[in-house]
């Protein structure tokens, strides 16, 4: 009595976690109110209960969009410290392209369109770009580097820097099995595949998939390409 109600998060165990339990809760929302108007849609006896259509639109469509300037990209960029006069070099965390998935385009000729799904990102085997007037001399590796001082390195948001990154299953990736899980999503065994006995791939089965337009849209701008180099080096393609 008096007292004001608390709301209480939930509690999970990691911000990807959450931000896909938070995306759910809506989801289900909107797919509970689409089945309610549904509902509403029928025919009950002589009461005919069919919904209004909606009004027709009669402003300008959306038919493309205004280009951006050099200027605008380079603000965009700059928020992300990329071209910031203090970075030594920045961090990429890789987007993982699990090739013991099963493909989502088995019959393209193109590895990088038939394995087109993803993790979301992830700190497993990131990748470092670096200028190497800021770093220090003999420090710098693919997988890491000291600044320079008076410089520092950052993490690239993937929004603004994609890394891909195409690999099996592999026992490493046990770490991300709370962050990457598809939660309450239904185990579609055709998309995912199938757990079988002890196997490592057993680790990647229920991780979130997202399907990476970008890279559908690259490899259909390179496939022709592609086949036409095969075909000169005399490679068949299994």
């Amino acid at each position: 009595m008096g007292k004001q109600q608390q709301t209480h998060l939930p509690s999970l165990s990691s911000d990807v976690e959450l931000s896909n339990s938070f995306a759910d809760f809506f989801v289900n929302k909107v797919v509970t109110i689409k089945d309610g108007l549904r509902d509403q849609n029928q025919v009950k006896g002589d009461n005919i209960a069919f919904l209004q259509a909606d009004l027709e639109f009669t402003g300008t469509p959306l038919l493309s969009f205004n280009h951006t300037t050099n200027d605008e990209i380079r603000t965009i960029i700059q928020k992300d410290h990329i071209f910031d006069k203090s970075t030594a070099g920045f961090q990429l965390n890789p987007k993982l392209h699990v090739t013991t998935w099963i493909p989502y385009n088995r019959s393209s000729t193109l590895f990088i369109s038939k394995y087109l799904n993803s993790t979301t990102s992830v700190s497993d085997r990131h990748k470092y770009v670096y200028m190497p007037q800021r770093t220090v001399v003999g420090s710098t590796t693919i997988h890491g580097f000291t600044a320079c001082k008076g410089y520092k390195r950052y993490v690239a948001s993937p929004t603004v820097l994609d890394f891909h990154h195409y690999r099996t299953c592999t026992q490493s990736f046990v770490k991300y099995q709370s962050a990457l899980k598809r939660g309450t999503q239904k185990n579609d065994t055709e998309y995912y595949g199938k757990k079988v006995g002890n196997n490592i791939e057993n680790i990647c089965v229920d991780f979130r998939q997202y399907t990476q337009g970008e890279i559908n849209a690259i490899g259909k701008q390179i496939e022709k390409n592609v086949l036409k180099v095969r075909e000169q080096l005399g490679i068949t393609y299994q």
